[in-house]
């Protein structure tokens, strides 16, 4: 039986090797980059938007503003659909690839916790949420 996962707030994504490297933040001025920034912190309230963190103004670089994009693969084309702002802990989950290429295994069990409170489920179901998703690109490679 297939576990139905759309209750999930806090999801697994990958982004496409091809498209690494290639955001909008890269290909526009740091000045316009810091206006867009500023913009999307106050119209989110300074809150990550899928798990409501808050944090205090000194820690609001914890707060990435996260592009959402959608592909053309036949055409190598990456559209941006909107932004986001979520914090850093949710992002890693964006960038799953990257983030267990970089992080050691105490911090991505805290991202587990994480994940595992955002979408108040148990290991087991992040367990078997981690398997469909790997399965998925597998059979996407």
């Amino acid at each position: 039986m297939k576990t139905d996962y759309r209750n999930f707030k806090l999801k697994i994504d990958l982004k496409p090797s091809a498209y690494h490297r290639n955001t909008v933040r890269r290909n526009i001025s740091q000045t316009l980059w810091k206006k867009i920034r500023a913009q999307v912190l106050e119209e989110h309230n300074y809150t990550c938007s899928i798990c409501g963190h808050a944090p205090p103004v000194e820690e609001l670089k914890r707060l990435h503003v996260h592009e959402i994009e959608e592909y053309a693969k036949d055409e190598l084309l990456c559209m941006l659909k909107g932004l986001d702002l979520i914090c850093e802990k949710c992002h890693a989950f964006h960038h799953i690839g990257r983030t267990f290429s970089i992080l050691n295994k105490e911090q991505i069990s805290e991202l587990k916790l994480h994940f595992i409170k955002v979408n108040n489920c148990s290991e087991d179901d992040f367990n078997k949420y981690l398997k469909a998703f790997l399965s998925k690109i597998r059979r996407l490679v």
